[in-house]
């Protein structure tokens, strides 16, 4: 767990507002708090599928995940990501999940 002051979660709150919008801002936060506290972020309940996964899940065994999505859903999890998001939000998900193999 990152332990942050409260003057630091403040100082990056205030940033990842004033610097974005949207969806891409709603990812940047929940970053935040999940490395923050993860166990006070997941007690919070449910959140966009994909992101809750990739963000909880990157680097660690994505792709175990990319083929079990494949496996059930005959899609790449990365054209998933693609078709059902946009901007800069699909773009921040896409450089999570890496390369499509």
């Amino acid at each position: 767990m990152i332990l942050l002051t409260n003057e630091l979660h403040m100082f990056f709150t205030q940033v990842i507002k004033k610097e974005t919008a949207g969806l891409f801002e709603h990812a940047l936060l929940t970053m935040l708090q999940c490395a923050e506290n993860p166990a006070k972020y997941f007690a919070k309940g449910p959140m966009t599928r994909h992101l809750r996964v990739i963000v909880t899940r990157t680097e660690i065994n994505m792709q175990y995940i990319k083929a079990e999505y494949h496996k059930k859903y005959n899609k790449n999890l990365n054209d998933a990501v693609h078709s059902e998001t946009s901007g800069h939000y699909r773009t921040f998900l896409l450089s999570l999940l890496g390369p499509n193999h």
